[in-house]
């Protein structure tokens, strides 16, 4: 059976796949702490890229390190 197209709920990653995401999400937040605090102007946003709210990036900061030891998860 397919997961759901809008929620992906049931979806299966194998434990490579977490791997690659939790290396894209470290990456991510890598960058976001290297970013200059100029860059958040939320409203017109003149400097890329954007720096996000610093509970935002915990978050990635988290998965990546949960993804990183999980052996694949299903997405609910």
């Amino acid at each position: 059976m397919c997961p759901r197209i809008l929620s992906n709920d049931g979806f299966r990653v194998n434990a490579e796949e977490a791997r690659i995401m939790a290396r894209i999400a470290s990456n991510f937040v890598e960058v976001q702490r290297s970013l200059p605090a100029s860059n958040t102007e939320y409203i017109v946003p003149t400097e890329w890229p954007m720096k996000i709210r610093e509970d935002f990036v915990v978050k990635f900061e988290q998965f990546a390190e949960w993804a990183s030891m999980s052996n694949g998860f299903t997405i609910r």
